[in-house]
């Protein structure tokens, strides 16, 4: 951590220690980052570790505690501290059953790194998580989308796209889905064990020649490898790391006609809602 990314240039690593970093509740500084913000990782670490320092943190069951050390790490860090946050977006919409957040980390070598937030501890999160079975787009990946066009009508310089869990996912759909223009600036998208797509949108992206390859981890669950063709060639690298391993549940979900599996997830979130799991 003592290299600015101008001696050693960003990488999976970094990535994955912002998408790690995009679940602290930034509100919680008491800063705005909201807009176009120049505020340091070094300043909002240091301004939340003041203003909680006699509390314990915590994230919820999902979320590890210790994402505050790394936050209180990383503003002491060489290579991260000077990196500056912006754009920091947190919505949960119940009605809409949307679990979205994001933030915009500006590295320092004339780029910056859009981090997508996975699912956290609310229950609408994991009812949207449900909905990617059955559902395309669900109302987070629309977001994702729409807030990587925001970002980079307003900031100039390549584009690093990542997230772990869902927000893995939520890189790759805003990749594919961004205008040409926008997409030309992407470098890299990271994907940390997310899921990838469902047999009938890789279809339909076969049918569009948007992908040329698709990788399947496993029988029933099929990933997004590497490059994709034609306007989308630029791709440098689509990085995924995949460490758990759901093949039952992605049987039983293959398995299922889609107006079943609605039904399905519905009468399971209603479970989870009467044993007041939230």
């Amino acid at each position: 951590g003592d290299l600015t990314v101008k001696q050693a240039p960003f990488n999976s690593i970094d990535n994955l220690i912002l998408s790690t970093l995009s679940y602290i509740d930034f509100e919680q500084t008491g800063l705005d980052l909201s807009g176009r913000s120049n505020v340091t990782i070094k300043e909002a670490g240091e301004k939340f570790s003041l203003l909680h320092a006699d509390e314990k943190m915590n994230l919820g069951r999902v979320i590890p505690d210790t994402i505050f050390e790394l936050f209180d790490v990383l503003s002491r860090c060489r290579r991260f501290q000077y990196m500056k946050l912006s754009h920091y977006i947190n919505q949960v919409d119940e009605k809409n059953e949307k679990q979205f957040s994001a933030i915009t980390v500006d590295l320092g070598d004339g780029g910056f790194c859009i981090a997508y937030r996975g699912t956290d501890d609310t229950i609408v999160g994991w009812k949207e998580d449900f909905n990617m079975c059955f559902q395309s787009p669900v109302p987070s990946q629309m977001q994702a989308v729409e807030y990587l066009h925001q970002v980079a009508l307003v900031k100039r310089g390549k584009i690093y796209l990542g997230g772990h869990s869902k927000g893995g996912n939520l890189a790759m759909v805003a990749a594919m889905e961004v205008n040409d223009r926008i997409f030309s600036r992407i470098k890299k998208v990271y994907n940390f064990d997310g899921p990838g797509l469902r047999k009938k949108e890789i279809a339909l992206l076969n049918k569009y020649d948007t992908f040329a390859n698709i990788f399947e981890e496993y029988e029933f669950y099929p990933q997004i490898d590497n490059a994709p063709s034609n306007k989308k060639l630029q791709f440098k690298e689509i990085i995924k790391i995949f460490i758990n391993d759901y093949i039952q549940m992605n049987q039983l979900v293959e398995a299922m006609p889609e107006q079943e599996l609605g039904r399905f997830v519905a009468e399971l979130y209603d479970m989870y809602i009467g044993a007041n799991y939230s």
